[in-house]
């Protein structure tokens, strides 16, 4: 009778359904204690694997495959496909337990988070867009920043634009001539006529997409300035001490340093880069050193490691409190108060955030008792950044910063780095600086290797000598220049920066000399033709699969690095270019890039020789068998088996109907920067003005008259040329709806 009774705990009652066989906790019967022993050898092997560095490092490499697919996929329906997929694979692998089934499992779960927080950023940013060019009238709002461009020849504005009856605050840039007037600061109240319009479209479907930028920044129209601005009575908002405080620095720079050494300065402090004239600027990129001007990983971690050291050897200097407190730990932790404020003070840019969540991650590291240059701790910080702002993923300084880490990090932990690069303290001081400088440049090479790459994909070019230019130059920014520019921002409240200025303009003019001497050497830029998708795909996962896996797995990475060099090579370029205008026509003939109208070294110009990577540029009249007039050209690409005829007009003024109507019916393609009238009917395709505005720029090959478009890259997502106005697709749910900025 009593053994038919509930045990007296729910453990002792599981064990005795359990030796009865019959279902109890487990929910199924069976042998006694082999449900129990499965699911906690399963729960061991979870925990395991979550424990394992092997598995963590991956974890933000799955998050990123899901941001880059809904990124990469232009249309909702196939991003919805795609968020289906990895939920499947997701359940499928939890379902199939053991270990290969929970990496499917995890790793399905982190892409399905990346696709989800890519949308939920998008849906939590959307401003109301500017869909059309206005007529010149005056813009009343609120100053909200102001930054230098191209050495302070112009000014951008961040305005929040007053609302209107027919619409809401929103935030958009305006350029300016020159710099700002004295009165111009953060918070104030102005007023300034200017010519507005929507966010430019790329140039060509592979360039730079600041569109997508403007969106996630949530600036909803950019426009130039038609006259001078005035200011407005009335309140404004609170002044943006910060903004302001930067632009304080900008002029203590400017006044006691002055030229170009003022203008750097200022840039290792503020990030802002505008005010170095454009010719030095570009110097530094060839040589490699514009890393430098960009308040990233190096300048806060400067902040945060000197910080470190001196709490540390201050809090050490008082008995009372070492006996105490663990003065490691604390020193830790105002290196990343530090390495905080540096950035907040450099405009929280995302660099300069980014360097700030691994500054923090690194005194955690080092409070806890842990190795600082682990891939664990890079894993979590860069899973961090992309959860909180998942589009910084497609941009160049995400990829740049975290890469160069990732190769340092690699190196330090490898066998030459721990037999050659690590410091012993019983070595004479000769010895010490030889593997100091040893360190120094395996460290750059490294770098290097990993950063071209990745230089060319974005920019088309990457500096050849950068290692060269770095050990020289980190040394002199570290030791010298950026010590010198703190001794300076602290004398100047005091009256007392002039000495300290004095000795700062030389050392900040040896590292622009060391810029320009480096990029005027011969070969010092390596050039290269726009890489395909495909190719930079199998390029990463290559880079991924060396750096993460362990053992002879590892070089198994070696061959998807050798699919994305056969595709660079093999996979045919476009060889006829054109803006979404239609206004600029460029044709890759013969390693020399032909325009249809001169440019002069234009921007439009800039993008296409980029591109192409042109040694030359020429008229599009000098092309073999081209007819050109002052209207329009006429010229043939591709082979003869299948000759692309093409007409593209490069007047506004109409042209006679009859004439018009004849060359477009002998054409196999039209292009024309206005809209054209229907009797203009080519055998293939019509791109006029009003095509343009659907498809965005375009770029095809004549070969094989593949055409790739903007809007083919970008489809429905909500800063493509080809979306609806107003409507932001998501994942879950019916699309939201954010009002359109009004055409007057």
């Amino acid at each position: 009778m009593a053994s038919s009774l509930p045990a007296a705990s729910p453990r002792a009652w599981k064990a005795q359904q359990d030796s009865r066989g019959l279902p109890g906790a487990s929910g199924r019967g069976g042998p006694p204690g082999a449900r129990t022993a499965a699911g906690e050898a399963q729960d061991r092997s979870f925990w395991r694997l979550i424990a394992e560095q092997s598995f963590v490092v991956w974890v933000p490499v799955a998050i990123g495959a899901g941001i880059l697919l809904w990124f990469l996929l232009p249309q909702l329906g196939q991003r919805r496909a795609a968020l289906l997929a990895a939920a499947g694979l997701g359940l499928l692998g939890l379902a199939a337990g053991g270990r290969g089934g929970l990496i499917l499992g995890c790793g399905g779960a982190l892409a399905a988070l990346g696709l989800l927080a890519a949308d939920l950023r998008s849906r939590m940013v959307a401003p109301p867009m500017l869909y059309h060019r206005l007529a010149a009238a005056p813009v009343a709002g609120t100053l909200l920043g102001l930054e230098p461009r191209d050495g302070g020849a112009r000014t951008r504005l961040l305005l929040l634009r007053d609302a209107t009856a027919d619409s809401p605050p929103v935030r958009m840039w305006l350029t300016i001539p020159g710099p700002p007037p004295a009165w111009m600061t953060t918070g104030v109240r102005l007023s300034v006529p200017a010519v507005l319009g929507p966010h430019p479209p790329p140039m060509l479907p592979s360039a730079y997409d600041s569109a997508r930028r403007a969106w996630f920044l949530g600036i909803s129209a950019t426009g130039r300035a038609t006259g001078p601005p005035v200011p407005l009575e009335g309140p404004g908002a609170a002044p943006a001490r910060l903004a302001d405080l930067r632009a304080a620095i900008a002029r203590m720079f400017e006044t006691e340093v002055g030229g170009h050494a003022g203008a750097v300065a200022t840039a290792l402090v503020t990030g802002q880069q505008g005010q170095i004239a454009p010719d030095v600027l570009e110097a530094m990129r060839v040589a490699g050193l514009v890393h430098l001007l960009t308040v990233s990983g190096f300048h806060v971690g400067i902040a945060a490691g000197a910080a470190f050291f001196l709490a540390r050897w201050s809090l050490a200097a008082w008995p009372w409190l070492a006996l105490r407190v663990p003065v490691r730990a604390l020193a830790a932790l105002v290196s990343g108060v530090a390495g905080t404020a540096y950035a907040l003070l450099a405009g929280a840019a995302v660099p300069a955030m980014r360097a700030a969540i691994i500054a923090w991650v690194v005194a955690l590291a080092v409070a806890l008792g842990r190795n600082p240059l682990s891939l664990r701790l890079l894993a979590l910080a860069a899973a961090l950044v992309l959860l909180v702002r998942p589009e910084a993923l497609m941009g160049p300084s995400f990829q740049l910063s975290f890469a160069a880490v990732l190769a340092l990090i690699l190196l330090a932990n490898s066998a030459f780095g721990r037999a050659w690069l690590t410091l012993r303290p019983d070595e004479v001081a000769a010895a010490r600086l030889g593997r100091a400088l040893a360190g120094l440049a395996a460290s750059g090479l490294v770098v290097e290797l990993a950063l071209t790459p990745i230089a060319i994909t974005h920019f088309g070019r990457s500096g050849l000598y950068g290692v060269l230019a770095n050990m020289a130059a980190i040394p002199l920014a570290s030791l010298v220049v950026m010590p010198l520019v703190v001794l300076t921002l602290v004398a100047a409240p005091l009256g007392l920066a002039g000495p300290a200025a004095a000795l700062l303009r030389p050392a900040a003019d040896a590292l622009i000399g060391i810029g320009t001497t480096v990029a005027a050497l011969p070969g010092a830029q390596l050039s290269a033709m726009s890489v395909p998708l495909s190719a930079q795909l199998a390029a990463v996962l290559g880079f991924l699969m060396l750096a993460l896996f362990s053992g002879p797995p590892r070089w198994l990475g070696l061959v998807p690095l050798g699919a994305a060099l056969l595709l660079f090579a093999a996979l045919p370029r476009a060889d006829l270019l054109i803006s979404p205008d239609g206004t600029h026509v460029g044709v890759v003939a013969g390693g020399r890039l032909h325009m249809l109208r001169a440019t002069r070294g234009g921007f439009a110009e800039r993008v296409f020789r980029d591109h192409a990577n042109a040694a030359e540029v020429a008229r599009i009249d000098s092309l073999p068998g081209a007819r050109c007039t002052r209207e329009a050209c006429a010229f043939t690409l591709g082979d003869h088996g299948r000759p692309l005829r093409v007409y593209a007009i490069r007047s506004a003024r109409p042209i006679e109907t009859a004439e018009l109507a004849s060359a477009c019916a002998a054409a196999d393609l039209v292009i024309a920067p206005r809209r054209m009238p229907g009797t203009c009917r080519p055998r293939w395709r019509l791109l006029d003005r009003e095509a343009l505005k659907e498809t965005g720029a375009v770029a095809i090959v004549s070969r094989t008259r593949r055409v790739d478009s903007v809007a083919a890259r970008s489809g429905d997502h909500p800063w493509s040329p080809a979306a609806l106005p107003g409507r932001v697709p998501l994942l879950l749910g019916p699309a939201a709806w954010r009002d359109p900025l009004p055409p007057d």
